[in-house]
């Protein structure tokens, strides 16, 4: 669906350095699909014995009561994030995570160097190809089917090189063509380093994946480097009252 200058009461301005789409056009996702894919991913985590915390499951007046205790929280962008990059396709081109610890960039407040998110993905459902300047990066398959991704260095110009890549998995290093599907198995990790673009997904017919990402500082507002035009939070279109707040809502939503 697109709607022109759509903007949500219950959503964050649009992110990212100079990478986003237009704030005047640009495509939604509407509340009841978000709080859809939310409580899917919700059941899956709970099925496979990958539990949350209790703060995933408050309503709005437990936010607003918890407020002050919950700074961290708030200022590290803990909690969930369902988005489809803009691209008006969740099932193809989307995830929905959950970011479970975190530090602040560039700040002395909350100085953990390290953050961990764990995601459910779909069959299929893609992430944008794009790159990080700071973050590295493990992805981890913990459960479920497998996971493909793809590798490229980037040219001088930020595209994407035609030369191979060298990748660590579970510490043994590898060599790869620039693109080539590379597969994790259950268990398997791969560690992407700084400047490397990837994207990955599910592979179909193996079921979704449960899959953990273990990184330095995430920063989603400057650290996110896309090939094409992509949004990183999604503009919502509020068709029913907000269930979930995203990590990117708490300073609209909360007072």
């Amino acid at each position: 669906m697109e709607l022109e200058g759509a903007r949500s009461a219950c959503s964050a301005p649009i992110d990212g350095p100079t990478q986003a789409l237009s704030v005047w056009y640009t495509r939604v996702m509407r509340r009841s699909e978000i709080d859809t894919a939310i409580n899917r991913a919700s059941r899956y985590f709970s099925d496979t014995y990958f539990f949350l915390p209790p703060f995933a499951y408050w309503t709005m007046p437990q936010w607003k009561k918890n407020r002050e205790l919950a700074d961290e929280i708030i200022k590290v962008k803990l909690g969930w994030d369902a988005t489809d990059f803009g691209s008006g396709d969740f099932k193809n081109m989307g995830r929905t995570m959950f970011t479970l610890r975190n530090g602040l960039a560039r700040s002395n407040e909350y100085t953990k160097p390290y953050s961990q998110k764990v995601m459910y993905i779909m069959e299929g459902q893609r992430s944008p190809i794009h790159y990080h300047k700071n973050k590295m990066e493990d992805i981890v398959n913990h459960f479920g089917g497998n996971i493909i991704i793809k590798l490229w260095q980037k040219t001088p110009a930020n595209k994407l090189s035609q030369s191979k890549v060298t990748y660590s998995i579970d510490g043994i290093r590898n060599i790869t063509k620039a693109g080539e599907q590379i597969m994790l198995q259950p268990g398997q990790s791969i560690c992407v380093i700084p400047g490397t673009y990837h994207q990955f997904w599910a592979e179909i017919g193996y079921g979704p994946v449960v899959s953990i990402e273990i990184s330095s500082v995430n920063d989603d507002l400057t650290d996110n480097f896309w090939l094409e035009n992509t949004q990183r939070f999604s503009t919502i279109e509020e068709d029913k009252p907000c269930r979930h707040l995203l990590c990117n809502e708490y300073e609209l939503i909360v007072p």
